[in-house]
């Protein structure tokens, strides 16, 4: 083969390759930033909304709000049936 041709086709596989290689370090970066903000995100969460206290509170306040749901769809399937 010719030596041109051979430099040629390594000039450009190595600019394929180096293309490649940018764009997924770039990929790499963004995910893991876009990933960090999540756990800070998640340690928030845990930080301030599962405390034991208020977290049990959330929990009765909960509960309380299904009750009323059950209630109220065992009231309009009593309706329905009428």
């Amino acid at each position: 083969m010719d030596p041109i041709i051979t430099l040629t086709i390594s000039l450009v596989c190595n600019g394929i390759l180096a293309l490649l290689g940018w764009t997924l370090k770039n990929a790499y970066t963004s995910l893991k930033s876009e990933n960090d903000k999540l756990w800070e995100a998640v340690d928030h969460i845990k930080a301030n909304y599962f405390k034991r206290d208020e977290f049990s509170e959330f929990k009765k306040e909960l509960r309380d709000q299904l009750i009323e749901w059950k209630e109220d769809i065992k009231e309009q399937i009593r309706e329905l049936k009428k």
